[in-house]
């Protein structure tokens, strides 16, 4: 398990200077005529991590890619994506595959995370209902348990455990909605 003294650190690290935000501005999708927000839910402190990384990082390269937000929950590391447009097609797959990994190269770099400390790290995806894939046989409500072939990856190499969830059911598992 994550040692209590290593995640101390990192939430102390990462409030310096920046502080809380809510799952609502974090999941915020500017690209159309107007704003849409994923998860409308305000009541949760997380980090928008990609605040974060623009202001950490200043070594005058690119900014690395970086996931949505993180939020520490039950002892377990959550680092969020959200996505307001289908998850299909190489493209999209390898930006999301991208912010994972360098999300995961940010903590490792910055913290020294080890194996072990990657097994209380959970990636989630918050896509919309009718872009979690379906798959025979399992209903909506299981859909959380089937991974997409592509996210699997992520288990396999990392230890990271990869999670697909509608907004609804995001909430439902933060224990944010009945």
């Amino acid at each position: 398990m994550m040692s209590m003294v290593m995640i101390n650190s990192i939430i102390e690290s990462l409030l310096k200077g920046h502080g809380y935000s809510t799952l609502k501005e974090c999941s915020k999708d500017t690209s159309g005529e107007k704003d849409f927000f994923l998860v409308e839910d305000e009541s949760l402190d997380v980090f928008n991590f990609d605040d974060i990384i623009e202001k950490e990082i200043s070594c005058g390269c690119d900014v690395p890619c970086s996931v949505d937000s993180l939020l520490y929950k039950d002892g377990i590391l959550h680092i969020i994506e959200f996505k307001n447009t289908i998850v299909s097609g190489r493209s999209k797959k390898r930006d999301i595959k991208l912010k994972i990994y360098e999300t995961i190269l940010f903590f490792v770099k910055e913290f020294s995370l080890t194996t072990n400390d990657m097994n209380n790290i959970k990636f989630i995806l918050v896509c919309l209902n009718e872009e979690i894939p379906t798959h025979r046989g399992v209903s909506r409500a299981d859909l959380s348990v089937r991974i997409p072939k592509w996210l699997k990856f992520i288990h396999e190499y990392t230890g990271i455990e990869p999670m697909v969830h509608s907004p609804k059911m995001f909430l439902e598992y933060l224990n944010l909605r009945n």
